[in-house]
């Protein structure tokens, strides 16, 4: 029997279960660089039963709120007191998954995956990612592949999909990065977030 095997089927078993359960599960390791592991975590409100998964959950929001802060300097929300934060990541998280990637069981940034619309038949439908932010030391590689793992989580949800995002003229990172990607530039507001500064929205197609 192949290890390997016996391993990737241990995984996708887990990953049954815990969607079954509505737990939140971690993702197999995606990338071994320097020793180091990366994971995803998807979490949602409403389906964690287990206490335990609760308080991790609320670490992991703790633990995203200092690079929220820092990244979305000086979004209003996320300037507020820690406790005020935490409030509105569970308050989002009551309706939406989030999508925390870790580094060793360290959190190195989030997104929300927002649902916004899909076709009557469910073959197609638009997402947004939302507050998608990283730690500044996350490098290119790692960064291009959580983008590329939101991508795969929302492919499975539907055969077409369209993801979007808004980013400031200030995230020139992210631009570039989602440009990399294939994302496409559709629209650009004026004085959307602060007076004198525009927003840019992206989106990509993927599917039929």
């Amino acid at each position: 029997i192949n290890l390997e095997w016996v391993n990737e089927l241990k995984f996708r078993i887990r990953q049954i279960e815990s969607s079954y359960k509505g737990e939140f599960y971690l993702s197999k390791n995606l990338i071994s660089k320097e020793g180091k592991k990366f994971n995803v975590i998807i979490a949602k409100d409403g389906t964690l039963r287990n206490t335990l998964h609760e308080q991790a959950l609320l670490t992991y929001l703790k633990e995203l709120i200092p690079i929220y802060r820092k990244e979305f300097n000086p979004h209003n929300i996320f300037q507020k007191s820690d406790e005020d934060v935490l409030d509105y990541l569970l308050k989002i998280q009551k309706e939406h998954e989030f999508f925390i990637p870790l580094v060793d069981d360290i959190v190195i940034g989030g997104t929300v995956l927002e649902k916004k619309d899909e076709s009557l038949d469910g073959k197609h439908k638009v997402w947004k990612l939302k507050h998608f932010a990283l730690k500044e030391n996350v490098d290119d590689k790692l960064c291009l592949e959580i983008i590329k793992e939101t991508e795969e989580r929302l492919r499975k949800t539907a055969p077409s999909i369209k993801i979007q995002l808004n980013l400031s003229e200030t995230e020139k990172k992210y631009i570039r990065l989602f440009k990399k990607r294939g994302f496409k530039e559709e629209a650009v507001l004026k004085d959307h977030y602060r007076i004198g500064e525009h927003m840019h929205i992206f989106a990509k197609v993927i599917g039929n």
